[in-house]
């Protein structure tokens, strides 16, 4: 037995997550270039590719809901 959600619910979510972590993104380049004078931008770097990952699951997850 599984409970089916409405699928235009989860897909909505995915959407916003996928947007939020672009989001993110952006503001941590900002702050590492503006803020702090890119002294930390490997770590800055290390943050971004973090949440490009978790970007990529939430389009994966989006066509895998669309299907």
């Amino acid at each position: 037995m599984s409970v089916q959600l409405a699928p235009s619910l989860p897909v909505l979510w995915q959407q916003e997550g996928l947007y939020v972590t672009l989001v993110l993104m952006m503001l941590v380049i900002l702050v590492s270039a503006t803020i702090l004078d890119d002294e930390y931008s490997g770590i800055a770097m290390f943050v971004c590719l973090g949440l490009f990952l978790i970007g990529t699951t939430f389009y994966i997850n989006t066509k895998q809901l669309k299907k």
